[in-house]
């Protein structure tokens, strides 16, 4: 296969995104293809020949993902180029950020969220704040910051009715969460 003449075409179509045979068609309707005597015959041995020629292609700056359903997914030069700086940049996020870190147990699995939700098959989560946690923050106002923490706990438990509701009237848990979250070692998932 004319690896220059393949690398050419689909630079010219913008890349490719679809079965081996279809590819292979597109490729039979090309006057400059249809004239080769190396081009295979049929869409099988063109899958064969396809994956010989991947690094070839690699090097004229045409990326080829052959899926293991059949498929084939070819991205240019621009593409494969436009893809790595857009993962350069959510890997530098994802470095930055020890939130993002204590949220997402890997960089593959942040990728994997950011990308299903540029597809719109992720949705954001949004805390939205109950009545209750207003009435919280609103009571935890009225704690002095400068206590130490127990005795912060020991204040709030006091005036909160749904920080102990929250809790089931148990101290222990409410005071152990607090040492947790000050160390950033808790989270909290609201429903909402």
């Amino acid at each position: 296969m004319n690896v220059e003449l393949l690398a050419a075409f689909l630079n010219d179509n913008n890349g490719f995104d679809g079965g081996v045979y279809e590819l292979w068609t597109a490729l039979k309707n090309r006057n400059e293809f249809r004239l080769l005597p190396d081009l295979p015959s049929c869409g099988e041995d063109f899958l064969i020949d396809l994956r010989k020629q991947v690094p070839a292609l690699k090097t004229r700056g045409v990326e080829i993902v052959l899926l293991p359903h059949g498929g084939v997914r070819i991205k240019t030069a621009l593409e494969a180029r436009e893809e790595l700086m857009s993962e350069n940049l959510l890997r530098a996020q994802y470095n930055e950020s020890a939130q993002l870190r204590r949220e997402f147990s890997s960089y593959e699995s942040y990728a994997a969220y950011q990308k299903a939700y540029a597809n719109g098959r992720a949705k954001s989560v949004t805390h939205s704040r109950s009545k209750d946690s207003q009435q919280s923050n609103a009571a935890q106002s009225d704690v002095d910051p400068r206590l130490p923490l127990e005795e912060r706990c020991r204040q709030r438990w006091a005036i909160e009715p749904g920080t102990r509701a929250e809790f089931h009237d148990n101290y222990g848990a409410f005071l152990a969460f607090e040492k947790a979250n000050a160390r950033g070692q808790a989270r909290v998932f609201r429903a909402g």
